[in-house]
């Protein structure tokens, strides 16, 4: 609890000024939602079609989804969302960062927006939420997109990778890292991240930009509460399932992208070349184009 604090401290004394400063009018559709234990910020474009709930990949911003949005609304109401703990979905303090306080959260979040019927498309360890979320709201939840998203000993190997030193994994060691370091480690995280015919400097400026202006990426945290269980925190979910690899995606050099079958059964499985992390953001074209082909069951 008390590394916990460190993050979520500092986070909530910043919502008030959060909630008037650039990040709250950065994009004329931006809006915010106060939850019980966080403040999210999200995006919603298009008033008609299927519903389709997107997660930033953090410390991706909803400003980089631009592209994405634009292919998008004219056929299917979209939200985007950053996660609490990271962007500007700051965490309250009752907020530690585990799986069911997540689910939680985002359960409030969906049932307030009034999503009767939705495709999540959640990127990297976010997707062991979006099968959290499948589960637990049946009724809700009818299809599930991933981006880069491995099995539970996939997801251990590639937090070994990003924490070597296993400081980030540290009760306060690692929170304290974070903030001092969070800068620097952005840098060193796109460029592994971003396909290498990509140009990472756009994620690392608006990351930079975030920080300057009170984003929270509460990755000790998130390392310590969510990925440091010894077992996966879901089981195999049924739900008709798109899981889209990027396969220029340094991060996951090791990571066998079959191995997301093991959670989701029913998906088909998209292996994309030129991407990197963020295949949803660096191909977008050739992402949606996979994206309406599952969704419109062709």
């Amino acid at each position: 609890m008390l590394a916990h604090l460190l993050d979520t401290i500092p986070a909530s004394l910043r919502q008030k000024r959060v909630l008037v400063g650039p990040a709250a009018a950065s994009r004329s559709d931006v809006r915010f939602m106060r939850l019980q234990h966080s403040l999210i910020r999200y995006r919603q474009v298009g008033e008609r079609g299927p519903v389709i709930v997107f997660a930033t990949d953090p410390p991706v911003l909803l400003e980089q989804y631009d592209e994405l949005l634009e292919a998008l609304a004219g056929d299917y109401r979209v939200i985007v969302f950053e996660a609490p703990g990271f962007g500007f979905s700051l965490p309250s303090l009752g907020f530690n960062f585990g799986m069911d306080r997540m689910l939680d959260s985002l359960t409030e979040f969906l049932e307030r927006l009034a999503v009767r019927e939705c495709t999540l498309a959640f990127p990297c360890v976010l997707g062991f939420v979006a099968i959290g979320l499948g589960h637990r709201l049946e009724r809700i939840v009818k299809r599930v997109v991933v981006m880069q998203q491995p099995d539970w000993s996939g997801a251990q190997q590639w937090r070994e990778g990003r924490d070597p030193k296993g400081i980030l994994q540290t009760p306060v060691v690692g929170q304290l890292a974070m903030h001092a370091l969070k800068k620097a480690r952005m840098k060193q995280w796109f460029f592994a991240a971003v396909a290498e015919h990509g140009d990472p400097s756009p994620y690392v400026d608006h990351a930079h930009w975030g920080f300057d202006h009170g984003a929270c990426f509460c990755l000790a945290s998130g390392f310590q509460a969510f990925l440091g269980a010894a077992h996966s925190p879901v089981a195999p979910l049924n739900t008709p399932a798109l899981a889209v690899w990027g396969m220029a995606d340094r991060s996951h050099r090791k990571t066998i992208p079959e191995t997301t079958l093991n959670l989701l059964p029913n998906a088909s499985l998209v292996k994309i070349d030129k991407a990197g992390h963020f295949p949803e953001l660096e191909t977008a074209a050739e992402f949606t184009g996979h994206l309406r082909a599952f969704l419109e069951g062709t």
